[in-house]
């Protein structure tokens, strides 16, 4: 089982002083998730690794979150950390110019292209009905033809997703 001073040698305390906050970044050096931030195994489960110096130091998680005010994800200092919502996150992230938001068929998530959202428009416009009509398409038909759900469908007709795409 890791101990806190297996934890504390993980932890490079010779990082670069952070411009703004005038103290240096303190570097996890073991293992990273995906996202860049330090994992530590202690007690029965893992943690992210600026959470645990937090608790090292405050005797507590930080609670609901732990969130750099450095926006470097292995830091582990916890002069750099601060408690906060996930909602705090973001607009610490969004007041530092760090917000970024993908829209349209780069974000990770989508199924359809720009040029299909622009298709779905033009047949809805031009033959859509909400009755089945003959010679009309429906949005059910249009959700099966893309491969997306009705719901999908809908909001990309009424403009309330893919906004983006005229």
């Amino acid at each position: 089982m890791n101990t806190e001073q297996d934890f504390w040698n993980l932890v490079n305390k010779d990082g670069s002083v952070h411009p703004i906050l005038d103290t240096p970044c303190w570097i996890w050096t073991g293992r990273l998730t995906t996202k860049g931030y330090g994992d530590f195994g202690y007690g029965a489960e893992y943690h992210l690794a600026h959470r645990l110096a937090w608790f090292f130091t405050y005797g507590k998680f930080p609670e609901p979150c732990g969130c750099h005010k450095c926006d470097n994800p292995p830091c582990c200092n916890p002069e750099h950390i601060f408690e906060g919502t996930k909602s705090d996150n973001g607009k610490d992230m969004h007041q530092k110019g760090r917000a970024v938001h993908v829209r349209g068929s780069s974000h990770y998530k989508t199924i359809l292209t720009n040029k299909q959202v622009k298709k779905i428009r033009e047949l809805w416009a031009k033959h859509g009905v909400t009755q089945g009509k003959k010679g009309s398409i429906t949005q059910g038909q249009l959700a099966n033809d893309f491969g997306v759900g009705r719901t999908t469908i809908n909001n990309i007709i009424r403009f309330v997703n893919w906004k983006v795409v005229a």
